[in-house]
């Protein structure tokens, strides 16, 4: 990114090494402590810490990186991510128990967890559809895996508390469409057969969402 050429090959070197490692750990994914039925916080903030990591490389690499490190990206260290994805769950990935509305109730803790793991796994499938898109390599996330819901809107994202958050979601409302999936709200716009989904309960989505849904059709 930098205009200078020795700026930029130093840069490369390093972004070599930080490949090597985050993905080093990633190859240790099974190794991580499996607790049965619910994953822990503290386990899963670790898992996603580490996706991040990953998934960061991987663009980074991606759009800077030299031909055979863009190459080995596609070929092997982004199918690794998306393993390591499906492996902590795509339906892990929503909002449920950390927030109530009409009691006026959020976890923030868990809420900003989970809209992490949202956004996380969003940006995944945007990523799996460009190589599908623009380098026709078929790809590797189904429709059927998409059993996260829409990222929120980005004044949500952007409250530091949750209060603020709370006012927030009051002022915005709360639309049919937010705890649906993202695979159930696809097949909904692609039916033939009239459903409930009208324009209107879209109104509010954020730009990741909506472009995450015309991507999914």
């Amino acid at each position: 990114m930098s205009n200078n050429p020795d700026d930029a090959s130093n840069a490369r070197k390093w972004l070599e090494i930080a490949e090597w490692t985050v993905f080093q750990q990633l190859s240790l994914w099974p190794t991580f402590e499996r607790s049965s039925g619910e994953v822990s916080g503290t386990l899963l903030r670790d898992k996603l810490r580490l996706l991040q990591s990953a998934l960061l490389i991987c663009t980074v690499q991606h759009w800077e990186g030299l031909k055979e490190s863009k190459e080995r990206i596609r070929d092997q260290r982004f199918p690794a991510v998306v393993a390591a994805a499906r492996d902590l769950g795509f339906d892990l990935a929503k909002h449920s128990a950390d927030l109530d509305l009409d009691q006026k109730y959020i976890d923030w803790p868990r809420y900003v967890l989970n809209e992490e793991l949202i956004r996380t796994h969003t940006y995944i499938f945007l990523f799996d559809s460009q190589y599908a898109i623009f380098h026709g390599v078929p790809p590797r996330i189904k429709l059927s895996e998409l059993n996260m819901t829409l990222p929120y809107p980005e004044p949500c994202f952007r409250a530091s508390t949750g209060d603020e958050l709370l006012l927030i979601l009051q002022e915005l409302g709360d639309p049919p469409i937010r705890n649906n999936t993202i695979r159930n709200l696809v097949e909904l716009l692609c039916s033939e057969h009239d459903n409930h989904t009208k324009l209107q309960d879209m109104a509010g989505m954020s730009v990741l969402g909506l472009v995450t849904l015309i991507v999914g059709q």
